[in-house]
Parts: C-alpha cells; structure tokens; sequence
C-alpha cells in the first residue's frame, strides 16, 4: 500500500502538480501543425536522390527510375495523360497560340461543323471562345491538329497531352520560321535592338545553327560598337584631346566606321573635332607666346590661326586686347615722332597727355618731350618779348631778349619756327636799342642859365654831371616835350 501511495503522488507531481502525459503532448503538437496547415497553401515536395552515393554530378538513371515507380509518379503520370492534363482559360490560350492562325487558310464553310459541335451554332457571338474554336478547327482542317479529342467547357479549353504536344510542336515550327526570318532580317539591317529581341526569341525556343552564332557574333559586335559609338559622344562632348583621340581607337578596334546608319558618321566627325581640337590647342599655346612676348605681328598670326580653328576663349579676348593697345601705342609712337620733328605746342600737348594715359615711355616719347619742352619755353620766351615790347619796359625787354636767344640756341624745332623765333628777336633787340636811345637823350644835362630862367623852370643848386647830348642833328627838347612825343609815338 505504502508503495502505491507513492504512485499517485508521483503521478501528481511532487507538490500536487499535474504532469502531462506523452499522449498528451503529441496531441497538442499535431493540433498546433494542423491550425498552420489549414491557413497556408501547402504543397508537397518528394525529393528524389540522383545516385545511392550522394555524390554531385552524377546521375543514375535506373535508381531514379526505381524511386518514381515506388513512389507512384509513373502512375500519376499515365492517368493524367489519360484524362485532360491541360487545361487553358480562352484568354490565356489565344495569347500563347493565336498566332498559328497566320498562314492558315480555312473558308467559313470547313470552320462551321466545328463551331456547331462545340458552341452548338454555325454563327456563335464573337469572343475569344469563339476564337479558341476557330483556331482548332483551322488547324484540323489543316490536319495540324487532331479532329476531336478535346473538349470546350464554359470557362475553359480541355486538352489531352497529345494535343498539346502537337499545339507545342505547331507553335515550335511557327517561331521558327518567324524568327529564322527575324534574324535574317535583323542582320541584315544590323540594327541592335531588333537583333537583340531575335537572339533572345532563337535562345528561347532553343533555335540552333549557322544563322544563330552568327546572329550572336553580330549582336556581339554591335553591342561593342554601341559602347563605343557612347565612348564617341562623350568624349565630343568634353572636347578633350586624349579622350577623343581614346574613343577613336576605340571604334576602330570594332570597326564603327562600318555602321552606315550612325557609326560612320559619327566617326567622321569625331575625326574633324580632334583636327579642330588640335587646332586650336597649338592656336592656344601661339596665343599664350605672343601674349608674353607683346609683339604685335605674333599677336596677329595667333588671333588668325585662333580664328581658323574657331578657338573663342578668354586667351582670344585677352590677345585682342593687347593687339589693340599695342596698335595704338604705335600708331602713337609715329604720331610722337612725327610730332617731335614739326608738330605744334597743341598737338605734341594731346599726343604726350595720351602716351601718359597709356603709360607709353619710348625714344619716339621722350623725344616729343624734348620737343615739347622747347615748344613749351619758346612759347614763354615769345610771350615775354611781347609783352615787355607792348610795356616798353627796357629791363624787361632785355630779360626777354635774354631768355629768347637761349630759347632759340636750345630748340630743336624746324627751320620756320627758328626764323620766326630770330625776326622777333631782330624786332625786340631793334626796339631795345631805340628805348635805350631815347633814355640816353632823356637822360642828357639840359642848357644853363637864362633860358631856363625865361621859362620859369628851376635851375639846379649845385653840381651838375654832365651827361653827352645826342648826335649830330637830333634836336634837344625839354623833357616833359620829349616824353609827350614818345608818348604820341
């Protein structure tokens, strides 16, 4: 008793407990695997093993062949092959093989038992069951297809797998011809889409032969003239030296020039701006020369070949520039030079003031300054002449004549403005002479005696210094009648 006593409350668990059976257990895992089964779609994968050796790559056909027969798939097999093991909405069956219909010729009157047998009228409502039907009968009428057989339900098409092997072998044969005949057409346009969609079609149904690896050579080699044709454009677009001349080696190693349609274009000109590029990268560097060496027949031959190559850059502006200033520094240098030989005070003034504007400091410059430093004291020098000639002032008529004969001993000035410079001397030194003349009669001792005394004037106290009279011939006069003849002129 003792012992069953210690069964229950084994049973019970240690503390009372309740412990789950196995049962129990299983139970509850298989109700739990169940619920997820119910809300999933299963499918069932049987995994059959290529060899006994589980080795890769090597396939024992026999000990396949034993596994599907034990598992019962040779069975499943045959019984759906004698049932409808196809089974095609209309829909999906007219997009997969309406097009066998083309090149298949069958009147209305061979397509009419088929259509009464299947949709039970001659006439049925158009739609793609009707096509479906139409389709079928076309191809047995064509004997493409089996007679009967297969079956037309409300929603779908019912085939056994005879007929679907001969629809596949139908549909094989159609895009065979229609793609040997795309690809023929593709190569022979070469155009790379096309090829493109027709190799992928003949890889599709399996297409083999000469016509296909030559398809596929061909696609190969567009395909690298493409990347090449993008290598063309993008390195035209740079205008860069190395990557034209790069991208053109690059067409040429797959023979671009030989695309009628794009290639050879492109190709051409490529060619043409690498010859303008190279133009105008030696345009460049002759710019660059003539811009340090500031010579204006350079600066001249570099803008033209610029021109040429068709070079507008900031260089260009910049040598236009510097051939204008250049331009007319020397034009101005010959108007200093001419100028500095014979030009006006006025005109060597305007032509110094532009050479200082420009900063132009040449011998042509410096010696219009010489020039115009003489013109400059000339100019002074003959204003003062006149007017101490005009004042009639002795002291600074003699100044003047002073300053004149220096004027005249430094001019470097033509022949006319010497001898116009030395007939007003001649006139300043004539009335000079004459002013002095005068000032010695002024200055000449009056008579003594009665005769100043007649006339009421003031004889002089004291000694007298006695200053020579006038030649010979020249009368004497008071002084205030001398001064008042002078004054008259």
């Amino acid at each position: 008793r003792g012992g069953g006593g210690g069964g229950a409350r084994a049973r019970l668990g240690g503390g009372g407990r309740k412990v789950v059976s196995v049962g129990r257990q299983f139970q509850e895992s298989l109700d739990s695997l169940m619920g997820m089964l119910h809300t999933c779609s299963p499918h069932f994968v049987r995994c059959i093993k290529p060899n006994h050796h589980l080795a890769p790559d090597d396939f024992d056909g026999a000990y396949v062949m034993r596994q599907l027969q034990q598992m019962g798939m040779v069975h499943v097999v045959k019984a759906r092959k004698q049932g409808f093991a196809h089974r095609y909405d209309f829909d999906t069956f007219i997009a997969r093989y309406g097009y066998l219909r083309e090149g298949v010729e069958c009147d209305a009157a061979k397509l009419a038992p088929y259509l009464q047998t299947y949709l039970g009228s001659a006439s049925p409502p158009a739609g793609t069951k009707t096509e479906t039907v139409q389709l079928l009968g076309a191809l047995a009428a064509a004997d493409m297809f089996a007679t009967d057989g297969w079956a037309v339900g409300t929603t779908k098409l019912f085939l056994k797998a005879s007929h679907q092997q001969q629809l596949e072998v139908a549909r094989e044969s159609h895009l065979r011809r229609v793609i040997t005949q795309t690809l023929t057409k593709a190569i022979a346009d070469q155009d790379l889409a096309s090829l493109d969609e027709a190799v992928a079609r003949a890889v599709e149904i399996r297409l083999t032969g000469k016509l296909v690896e030559e398809a596929k050579a061909l696609l190969a080699t567009l395909r690298e003239r493409e990347k090449a044709f993008e290598a063309l454009t993008e390195a035209m677009e740079m205008r860069d030296v190395a990557a034209v001349e790069a991208a053109l080696k690059q067409a040429a190693a797959v023979r671009l020039e030989k695309d009628a349609k794009k290639g050879a274009q492109k190709v051409s000109d490529a060619k043409a701006l690498l010859t303008q590029l190279k133009a105008q990268q030696v345009a460049s560097n002759a710019l660059a020369a003539a811009l340090a060496s500031k010579d204006v027949k350079k600066l001249r031959d570099a803008l033209d070949a610029a021109q040429k190559s068709g070079l507008n850059s900031g260089q260009v502006t910049q040598a236009q520039r510097m051939l204008e200033g250049l331009k007319t520094k020397d034009a101005l240098e010959k108007k200093l030079a001419a100028a500095a030989k014979g030009g006006s005070l006025a005109e060597l003034t305007q032509l110094l003031a532009q050479a200082e504007e420009i900063g132009l400091s040449t011998e042509a410059a410096r010696a219009a300054k010489r020039r115009h430093a003489s013109l400059q004291e000339s100019a002074q020098a003959s204003s003062a002449l006149q007017s101490a000639s005009t004042a009639r002032d002795e002291e600074a008529l003699r100044a003047a004549i002073e300053r004149a004969s220096a004027a005249e001993q430094n001019q470097a000035a033509a022949e006319r403005e010497k001898a116009a410079m030395s007939a007003e001397l001649a006139t300043a030194k004539e009335l000079l002479a004459k002013l002095e003349a005068e000032h010695s009669t002024v200055l000449a001792t009056p008579p003594r005696g009665g005769a100043a005394a007649a006339r009421g004037l003031p004889t002089p106290s004291g000694p007298v210094s006695y200053v020579p009279g006038p030649p010979a011939g020249l009368p004497c006069e008071p002084l205030a009648a001398r001064g008042a003849r002078l004054q008259r002129g």
